[in-house]
């Protein structure tokens, strides 16, 4: 596992502000993946953003190929819900794709999928 300190400084500082969880350590094969398909310099931000939808609870980073469709592997980013109100929970579950949009282009969102657990 590396840590977030490997995606950048001042990234880890602006995460770990005021946050009452840690923030998610993120695996070695996750930051191989993420290089490869042009998406480091997207994912401090999309980790960012599910913390302000998700903020009490804890986030993992992972890496999961698609059961169905050969060779398609994505990074799910999970969180917790145990905290959240029904309502809480529909309005940061529905928010997340479209804040997605606001820090990834869609040729490089397809790469990110929001987990539940």
């Amino acid at each position: 596992m590396v840590g977030l300190a490997a995606l950048s400084v001042p990234f880890v500082e602006a995460f770990m502000v005021n946050q009452a969880v840690a923030p998610p350590a993120v695996l070695a094969e996750v930051l191989a993946f993420a290089a490869g398909h042009s998406l480091t310099q997207f994912l401090p931000a999309v980790l960012e953003m599910t913390r302000r939808r998700f903020p009490d609870e804890p986030v993992r980073v992972l890496l999961e190929e698609d059961t169905e469709i050969e060779d398609y592997r994505y990074i799910v980013i999970e969180v917790g819900t145990a905290s959240l109100t029904p309502d809480q929970f529909v309005a940061a579950h529905h928010g997340w794709p479209a804040d997605l949009l606001q820090h990834c282009p869609s040729t490089h969102a397809v790469h990110f999928v929001l987990g539940i657990r």
